[in-house]
């Protein structure tokens, strides 16, 4: 937290073990320091990393789904983590290229089915998240950064599912993940590899002639470890992934 630090000559340290909250632009975020890198505090970053961002000008936390039990999710972490609420908005119907937004709402239980809803949360929380993990998201420029990779397997596990539950597709026989940053998917592959889970190569194709990266995880037994290890909040997904795992196996599909 330096950016808090150099107001002062206090130790770090010495600062976490006096502060009880801190004021925001709307609100009191009234966080517990010191920050636990904890499997919530990864699926924040997780779902930052999928549709969510750290906006560049002001560093506020913005996080869009039309999941409202993966919005629920990101709430409840954010609220535990940083104890704060969200600014809650409903988009207007979906046009590409364009977003606006139809109104506030007073909790996530409001939005219209087949609606994204967006969670805004204050300067202080993307200040602190980008502290700790190195500007991971600023702006459109998201990464992995090393002080990701140093964390324990809970974070990372919660880091993995939450990417997973917004930016991949579960079929017949696969898990497959897309992304537009070639080398996030590559880091991904390897940090899947940390739960003896084998992945294919990133593969790529055009999508309104930009680029986009995909890879697979076949095989019922990398399957049966994702789902253990990791496993989907989204219910569509967590019900197509044990749609997969209860097939009888027929073939190399084992």
């Amino acid at each position: 937290m330096t950016w808090i630090v150099k107001l002062g000559s206090l130790d770090w340290k010495e600062i976490e073990k006096n502060i009880n909250s801190l004021n925001a632009r709307r609100g009191i975020a009234n966080i517990i320091f010191p920050i636990k890198i904890n499997q919530k505090l990864g699926s924040i970053v997780g779902h930052i990393l999928g549709d969510g961002s750290i906006d560049k000008k002001y560093q506020q936390v913005f996080f869009s789904n039309s999941d409202k039990t993966l919005l629920k999710e990101f709430e409840s972490s954010m609220k535990e983590i940083f104890g704060i609420e969200p600014r809650i908005w409903m988009q207007n119907k979906p046009e590409f290229g364009n977003t606006s937004w139809d109104k506030r709402l007073k909790s996530i239980r409001e939005l219209k089915d087949g609606r994204n809803g967006a969670l805004f949360y204050p300067t202080i929380c993307g200040l602190i998240l980008n502290d700790i993990f190195d500007d991971f998201s600023i702006g459109r420029d998201k990464r992995i950064t090393k002080e990701m990779l140093n964390t324990d397997k809970e974070f990372k596990a919660g880091l993995i599912r939450a990417f997973y539950d917004d930016e991949s597709s579960v079929g017949n026989k696969n898990i497959r993940v897309f992304q537009d940053r070639k080398e996030i998917l590559e880091t991904f592959r390897k940090l899947l590899s940390e739960f003896s889970i084998t992945a294919s190569s990133v593969k790529s194709y055009k999508k309104r002639d930009i680029d986009r990266y995909y890879f697979d995880i076949f095989r019922k037994s990398n399957i049966r470890i994702f789902e253990k290890e990791i496993g989907f909040t989204s219910p569509k997904k967590n019900d197509k992934l044990n749609e997969i795992i209860n097939r009888k196996p027929h073939g190399n599909d084992r």
